[in-house]
């Protein structure tokens, strides 16, 4: 009876722990194409890099997706040393939906000379990139949020850093001792500065800075220039006044060689259309209004493209045309470097309800339809009067015309 008792509960544990290996759990370690993952939140179906991948070389894709047992996981964090001190990784290009870069996560990857940030990033931590000093470029999201202390220190092959209006930190030392930067451009919605995080650069020829309000300084000393003194700083027009003549007058005055008033160019921050979606018959077209704010944005031009021309055409104002039943996706987008966009579905129909050919019809009494078949009108044609604009189908004694009312 015990022997049987113990059995039981053997195989108990043994399909407990089948379970956990068929599913997961939260903190389950898995490896994937060769890369280290820990499962997040199992409920959630996330998981970040692990630590440890230092033996990884050349050029590395995370992807989105990974898989564990029978479960596939979202990619949403590379985690703390996920690639720390490898000395072989030369590119990285990181996944849309990745919204957080964790400490020490390609600190001190020497040979690292290109990382492809996604849209969606927030939050780049610690050290994230320190002493990656073969980078030579970072194009920064523009739904980042915070750059972490020290984040790119020492990246000594950087030569421009632009900071999107995106940004509302920047801690300290996140971009010391970047020596070749010779142009900085930072976004107007930063709020805080660290110290020294600009500091130490000794090529720095040009910096701008789009706040009309001065950022504040942070960090025991208060000094994010530290070590810098040769630049020119440029501000928003009608804003020197505040550089000069603030609480942090002295420091911008002292680590600039000059102020001078700049006109910045004003980026679009929304787009949307007068429309998610539209159904239309073949042979229709409808205009889409696309409005943007502010009004003053410096570059409204907009890149009007159809998911499928075959099904529909779009012209650069917006126009639809349909051309054959089905379904497309119109895009509009912004070309200032915003990247914004919106879209409609447009739903073509084919014309139904009066099967004719397309001929000619005399006045007297007619049928006039809706591309759906619904009659709308019998009578005297040149008694008619549309109730709205649109394609309607004229029929008389078996033939038909389509009219356009616009």
């Amino acid at each position: 009876m015990i022997y049987k008792e113990i059995r039981k509960i053997s195989l108990s544990l043994a399909i407990g722990l089948s379970a956990i290996n068929m599913y997961g759990a939260d903190g389950d370690a898995f490896t994937f194409d060769g890369i280290k993952y820990t499962v997040l939140s199992e409920a959630a179906a996330t998981a970040e890099v692990a630590a440890g991948n230092k033996e990884i070389g050349g050029a590395v894709t995370i992807p989105g997706t990974v898989s564990h047992g029978s479960n596939e996981y979202k990619v949403v964090a590379v985690g703390s040393d996920a690639f720390s001190y490898n000395d072989a990784l030369t590119s990285v290009v990181i996944p849309e939906g990745v919204e957080e870069i964790k400490y020490n996560a390609f600190e001190w990857c020497e040979s690292l000379t290109a990382v492809d940030l996604p849209d969606g990033l927030k939050t780049i931590s610690n050290y994230a990139f320190s002493g990656c000093y073969k980078m030579q470029a970072v194009d920064f999201p523009s739904t980042l949020v915070v750059i972490g202390n020290f984040a790119f220190d020492s990246c000594r092959a950087l030569t421009e850093i632009v900071i999107p209006d995106s940004v509302t930190t920047i801690g300290t030392d996140a971009f010391y001792n970047c020596s070749k930067v010779e142009t900085v451009w930072l976004g107007s919605g930063v709020k805080e500065l660290g110290y020294g995080s600009f500091g130490s650069m000794d090529s720095l020829k040009k910096f701008y800075i789009a706040c009309q309000t001065p950022p504040a300084f942070t960090g025991a000393a208060e000094d994010p220039f530290i070590d810098t003194y040769t630049a020119t700083l440029y501000v928003p027009r009608g804003c020197k006044g505040r550089y000069e003549g603030g609480v942090f007058a002295s420091i911008w005055q002292s680590r600039f060689k000059t102020i001078k008033e700049y006109d910045f160019p004003v980026p679009v921050k929304t787009l949307a259309l007068d429309r998610e979606s539209a159904e239309i018959s073949v042979d229709d077209v409808i205009t889409l209004v696309a409005t943007l704010t502010p009004e003053d944005a410096t570059d409204k031009t907009l890149v009007w493209t159809s998911s499928d021309e075959k099904i529909a055409t779009v012209s650069q104002t917006g126009e639809v045309t349909a051309i054959a039943e089905g379904e497309a996706v119109i895009t509009v987008k912004t070309s200032d470097g915003s990247n914004l966009s919106a879209q409609c579905v447009v739903k073509v129909l084919p014309l139904v309800g009066v099967g004719v050919e397309t001929v000619g019809v005399e006045d007297g009494t007619v049928r006039i339809y809706t591309p759906g078949g619904v009659m709308v009108f019998e009578g005297d044609r040149n008694a008619w009067t549309p109730s709205s604009s649109g394609l309607y189908i004229m029929e008389k004694n078996g033939h038909a015309e389509k009219i356009m009312v616009r």
